[in-house]
């Protein structure tokens, strides 16, 4: 079963961190990774749990202008942003996709 296979990943992922203190490296191999998987989850199941961790691992809800890609390229979340964008309106919170697509446009 997709599903499953896909949550056990996630799991796997959650409690296997990049061992680093360099947050470019934990941004590009966790953070990014995660939010995506976590909107994608999220779409596919409505599991409320994923899209908290949506919500946890992405800036927009603090930061409606924040970018997807940060100048430093301490993470990049345009995978996470567009999977995001396509979750259905009455799964999304309507500022975050709002956000988030505005983060798109730029």
């Amino acid at each position: 079963d997709y599903i499953a296979r896909a949550r056990r990943a996630y799991d796997w992922g959650c409690r296997n961190k990049p061992d680093t203190k360099d947050m470019k490296k934990f941004g590009e191999y966790a953070i990014s990774s995660r939010a995506y998987a976590a909107a994608q989850i999220y779409h596919t199941t409505a599991y409320e749990i994923y899209h908290e961790e949506f919500q946890k691992f992405t800036p927009w809800l603090k930061d409606a202008s924040a970018k997807m890609i940060t100048d430093d390229h301490s993470y990049d979340l345009s995978l996470a942003a567009f999977a995001y964008s396509m979750i259905p309106d009455n799964m999304a919170s309507g500022k975050l996709k709002e956000a988030v697509i505005r983060a798109i446009e730029e």
